[in-house]
């Protein structure tokens, strides 16, 4: 079983009410203001995305490095 990190779920969070935050600013600056709830869904997605294309990439920058090593050879 894998322990928790306390430190990556206090990083996260923090990161979540920063980005939840600044929706619901620029929604007020915008004049069409949202709840915060709709705002910190937003975030929720928009990191989750962010995460999830970042994998992605770092999976398909491996799978050329090892073609590359594989050629090489």
């Amino acid at each position: 079983m894998k322990s928790i990190h306390w430190s990556a779920i206090g990083a996260w969070t923090a990161g979540w009410a920063v980005v939840t935050t600044a929706y619901w600013l620029l929604s007020k600056v915008m004049d069409e203001p949202r709840h915060l709830a709709e705002c910190a869904a937003l975030a929720a997605l928009a990191i989750a995305s962010g995460e999830w294309s970042s994998r992605v990439r770092r999976r398909r920058k491996a799978k050329r490095a090892a073609l590359r090593a594989q050629a090489d050879e």
